[in-house]
């Protein structure tokens, strides 16, 4: 064999010997690739099982909340729920208030107007910011009181019937008048605006279904063509 062979077939050898050392390298590397993917897999798995186990502790945790402050503005409004007139007990003032229906058939009796106070009208009386899309305006907010107290022969005065028994309205209406007037001083607010020898008429006139507790029956549907009855052969817009 010629040196020239001997060399070529040593060559040879040894890229045999690189290739297989790449080879296994290659082999090693891939083994380590599907390990590590395997353990990162594995890591996402129990991240995504630790962030289903957080989820429920915040959402149990939310809904103890929820629950503490539904039962709390229960309790703290429950003996104005009790002292209501409607129920025979008279040892607190509440608004005199003609129900929806009497303001309906009033307004088509006299064909009066009639001023809607609720809380965004109440809060700018008081000047209580509430609502983001509604900025506080000390003109607008005293003209307004200045309507309130109004004794305009062909203007009825129109407020909310949240202030004693609420067993007209739905669970979810209930919670939301509750929050509403046992939170912060607007019972107190309410009391110290509102006239003691007045007729009031219900302001929820304009919501004859969906706060009801018989939202679900036919009376929404006797109610709304009650309502329809105002503008009844007139011409409007």
């Amino acid at each position: 064999m010629s040196e020239d062979t001997k060399e070529l077939a040593s060559r040879i050898s040894y890229l045999e010997e690189k290739v297989l050392e790449l080879q296994k390298s290659n082999l090693s590397q891939a083994k380590e690739k599907d390990a590590m993917l395997k353990t990162i897999h594995e890591m996402y798995e129990i991240n995504n099982q630790i962030m289903v186990h957080i989820s429920k502790i915040i959402g149990d945790q939310t809904t103890l909340d929820v629950n503490q402050n539904i039962t709390k503005v229960r309790c703290d409004n429950l003996r104005y729920e009790l002292l209501d007139p409607l129920l025979k007990r008279n040892d607190y003032y509440f608004p005199m208030i003609r129900s929806a229906e009497e303001t309906i058939e009033e307004i088509i009796q006299s064909h009066k107007s009639m001023a809607r106070f609720g809380d965004g009208e109440f809060s700018q009386i008081v000047k209580l910011f509430r609502h983001k899309f509604q900025r506080l305006d000390d003109k607008l907010g005293a003209r307004l009181e200045e309507v309130l107290h109004s004794h305009h022969p062909n203007m009825l005065i129109a407020i909310a019937n949240n202030y004693g028994t609420l067993q007209d309205y739905t669970d979810f209406a209930a919670d939301g008048i509750r929050f509403y007037m046992a939170g912060g001083e607007t019972r107190k607010q309410h009391m110290a605006l509102l006239e003691h020898d007045r007729i009031y008429y219900d302001a929820y006139v304009s919501r004859p279904y969906v706060m009801y507790q018989d939202c679900m029956t036919d009376a929404p549907r006797k109610r709304f063509e009650h309502l329809k009855k105002i503008w009844e052969g007139k011409w409007s817009l």
